[in-house]
């Protein structure tokens, strides 16, 4: 259902924004006298936060999708942030400089400016795909738009983990009030014969040198808004299975933190953790007075993850990028008490792929990987997910294009090779590469096992964004030509009789737009011409592969788990207003990275700030209602701002509108139409 090749069209339309004022309530930065927590941080301007930035501070910071062509957020950067406030601020320095992203210790102990033309096991032979730089980039200041945190930075740090009995030291850095631990090992590299194994255990020596960027799993270069090689920054590697920890500055082993994993979204073909290695949301964390650890888990993608067709099938390959995930939620649960985390309290959240691969290990009932979920924009069944040994014309066309005759020939040739040939192989708009029904993790349709209750009892908060559907077709589309996108993605089967059944409940005649303005002359750049079709079709596709999948498994879950529910209605300035609040828009927020563009009007700041409580609050508590927000007041103080009672999904489906200026309650009823997709027949249709 999902596609990337429309993407490719925003290349052409990706445009820097005014954003329009939302207004704030009049006491939003009130002090808020009956919390158990009191803002008493002072900073030099509204500008100058403890979540990273100076005032001067003008250029995206680890955002991806705001590099290379995307032309939002491209200015000249200073040599180094001004190091203004005082206290408790943190100040994200414009990084200079490079070093090496090795997982082997270097000849020195210099750990935090190696020598970039040393080797190492997992970069050494990275090659230069794409126009994207090698591994020994990790220490650029910007790489493909993203700005490293941690290039500069001057002071290392260490701790201790036990492998089979054998302590073995792991060196980190320390920048702004965290500390790194990145590209930390998890499985052997996956390369070789055991291409297309199951993660295996990684030989570790005395030391891990854990000091630079790592490099992520092998994809092709970044389409459309995700332009700028920002998916991978550090470059990219067959041997990429490592994660990364971040801790607040000083964390003591016996800390006992909540633990935090991110799976990182990009449909299964892109992405990498490194770009989500960011200090802002920790550092929240740590000054709200509920510090975690972050771990960011790479994950094999494209043919290397999801391999396809009958040969995959008969050599049990099925879903090894899901099983990388589980492999990284069992090195947390080994080690990350070695780093001041609690194995036991243990919160998966991710985004798009990452959200939907949470949702497919939430299959296994007794999974014990992590004790509760937070799932941004995906759920069962987002993606087709056919039975393993699907595809198997395009795992012919692999194996023609590859000049192989079967699969052990594939084995033996070059990474580079095989994504090459995997992408000339991946021309359907379907995504090919991705989960499969493999009798395992996936034992039936996502359909059929929602629909009976067969999955983890965790709580979990699950949620889309406004206007999920429009980044993923291209503006000039019409009904016919989406009625032949989906025939085309998997639906084939579809009959006219049940496409009509769809269509009759989205008319024409229906109101679509009343969240995605179309561009005005006011928009700065080149406007976004759209067809009279656009918004019915959008809203169509993001009904059907997002907000309906969704709803279906809250419905079928609020009886036995504690579930909350969101739509998020925060705009992002690197898209046109013709695509409203798109697809990953909540990630930029999130992770602090609106909130430190002095650009952005300071609602859609204090909109990230509270989404940040909410999500620590759930991880502490399982309960986004705990502590407040805290937010920066106009004259410089940092307070505490009451949260909006987040209730739980029940019988009236209950949900929380997350907009810049309106944080409020409502109910999960809006556009009852797409329960359409939740009907037998369509659903069969769909691939569901």
């Amino acid at each position: 259902m999902l596609s990337l090749l429309p993407l490719a069209t925003l290349l052409l339309h990706i445009t820097s924004v005014t954003a329009t004022p939302v207004p704030i309530p009049t006491d939003a930065n009130e002090p808020c006298e009956s919390c158990d927590w009191k803002g008493s941080m002072t900073y030099e301007s509204e500008r100058t936060s403890r979540f990273g930035v100076s005032s001067s501070y003008e250029s995206s910071h680890a955002m991806p999708g705001t590099g290379g062509d995307s032309g939002a957020f491209q200015h000249d950067m200073p040599d180094a942030a001004s190091p203004s406030g005082t206290g408790n601020t943190r100040v994200l320095p414009i990084p200079k400089g490079s070093s090496d992203a090795s997982h082997a210790m270097p000849s020195s102990n210099s750990f935090a400016s190696t020598d970039p033309t040393s080797t190492g096991s997992a970069n050494a032979s990275t090659p230069d795909l794409q126009g994207q730089d090698n591994a020994s980039s990790s220490g650029n200041d910007s790489t493909g738009g993203v700005v490293n945190p941690f290039a500069n930075a001057n002071k290392t740090v260490t701790a201790t983990m036990s492998v089979n009995g054998k302590d073995v030291t792991v060196h980190g850095v320390s920048a702004m009030g965290t500390d790194a631990y990145l590209g930390i090992p998890f499985a052997a590299p996956p390369v070789e014969d055991l291409r297309w194994k199951r993660p295996e255990p990684y030989a570790y020596g005395d030391e891990v040198n854990a000091t630079t960027q790592p490099v992520g799993c092998m994809q092709p270069p970044p389409l459309g808004a995700w332009g700028g090689g920002a998916q991978a920054p550090y470059g990219q590697s067959e041997d990429c299975l490592t994660l990364s920890v971040l801790v607040p500055e000083g964390t003591k082993p016996d800390a006992k933190l909540p633990v935090m994993v991110w799976i990182y979204g990009g449909a299964f073909t892109q992405g990498s953790g490194s770009i989500y290695n960011s200090p802002l949301l920790l550092n929240y964390g740590a000054e709200a007075g509920q510090p975690f650890v972050l771990v960011t888990v790479n994950y094999r993608l494209g043919i290397f993850g999801f391999p396809i067709g009958q040969d995959a099938k008969t050599n049990k390959a099925g879903n090894l990028g899901l099983h990388d995930q589980i492999a990284g939620f069992r090195w947390v649960k080994e080690h990350i008490a070695s780093f001041g985390g609690d194995p036991n309290r243990v919160t998966g959240f991710g985004e798009s792929a990452g959200a939907i691969s949470l949702s497919y290990l939430m299959f296994n009932e007794t999974q014990d990987l992590f004790s509760a979920a937070i799932l941004q924009s995906g759920a069962p069944s987002t993606t087709n997910t056919p039975p393993l040994g699907s595809w198997d014309t395009e795992y012919k066309t692999v194996l023609s294009n590859a000049g192989c005759q079967d699969w052990e020939c594939l084995k033996q040739i070059s990474a580079e090779k095989l994504l090459n040939v995997s992408n000339e192989a991946n021309v359907s708009p379907a995504l090919v590469f991705t989960p499969t029904q493999d009798g395992e993790l996936i034992t039936d349709r996502p359909f059929e096992i929602v629909k009976q209750g067969k999955f983890a009892d965790i709580p979990f908060i699950s949620g889309n964004v406004q206007n999920e559907g429009t980044l993923f077709l291209p503006p000039n589309i019409t009904m016919d030509e989406l009625r032949t996108y989906f025939k085309n993605t998997g639906d084939a089967a579809m009959s006219n009789e049940t496409w009509q059944k769809i269509l009759d409940a989205y008319p024409a005649n229906g109101t679509y737009t009343s969240s995605v303005n179309v561009s005005t002359s006011s928009t700065q750049g080149q406007q976004v011409q759209v067809s009279s079709d656009f918004h019915r079709a959008a809203t169509l596709y993001g009904d059907k592969s997002f907000d309906s999948r969704r709803r279906w498994m809250m419905q079928h879950a609020r009886h036995q788990n504690t579930t909350y529910a969101f739509e998020f209605a925060g705009p992002y300035s690197a898209f046109p207003p013709v695509y409203g609040v798109g697809h990953g828009s909540d990630v930029f927020y999130l992770f602090g990275w609106v909130g430190i563009d002095p650009r952005n009007p300071k609602e859609q700041a204090a909109l990230g700030y509270q989404m940040m409580a909410y999500w620590i609050n759930f991880a502490y508590h399982h309960d986004p209602n705990a502590k407040p927000a805290i937010s920066v007041g106009a004259n410089g103080i940092a307070q505490a701002v009451q949260q909006t009672y987040w209730p739980p999904y029940g019988d009236d489906k209950a949900s929380m509108l997350l907009k810049p200026g309106n944080v409020t309650r409502i109910n999960d009823t809006f556009r009852p139409q797409m329960s359409v997709f939740d009907e037998e027949d369509v659903a069969a249709a769909s691939n569901f």
